[in-house]
């Protein structure tokens, strides 16, 4: 395989996915990882859309995936302050629980229970984050209104 045949395999994937697809900005460049088999890195940049595709082709089998598609955005999004003030609550109130927990608990004397807390709070806030969306995501799965 060639990497002008894997810019057109990349090509006729993103047709199927609706992507839009320019070969004359796309660079393929060979790689292989042991013990897998040999397989084609395609990038492409989208000047019109400001988007940039990157996708793999096997060798063997000559097939394409989509590895991921970015579009640039010329500033970053702007700062919530609804998640900011939900964040900063949180952390308050996980640092205050874990250090509750050492005081009281654990029977720590005041300064160890505030280092002990400083880090946990954060570590909390992640852990409560994540059952917070393994719930979302459970309520939702049978969720039938994108279907197509």
């Amino acid at each position: 395989m060639t990497a002008s045949e894997a810019i057109e395999i990349c090509r006729l994937k993103a047709e199927r996915l609706n992507y839009p697809w320019s070969s004359e900005a796309a660079i393929a460049t060979r790689r292989r990882v042991w013990p897998f088999p040999p397989f084609w890195r395609v990038r492409a940049y989208i000047h019109k859309d400001n988007l940039t595709i990157k996708m793999m082709v096997r060798e063997q089998t000559r097939e394409a995936r989509l590895v991921r598609a970015t579009w640039a955005v010329s500033s970053p999004p702007p700062i919530q302050a609804r998640v900011f003030l939900s964040s900063c609550i949180k952390l308050i109130v996980s640092g205050c629980l874990f250090w509750l927990f050492a005081r009281y608990l654990q029977g720590w004397p005041i300064w160890a229970s505030i280092l002990f807390a400083i880090p946990c709070s954060y570590f909390g806030l992640i852990f409560y984050t994540g059952i917070v969306d393994r719930m979302r995501s459970k309520r939702y799965k049978n969720d039938k209104t994108d279907a197509a």
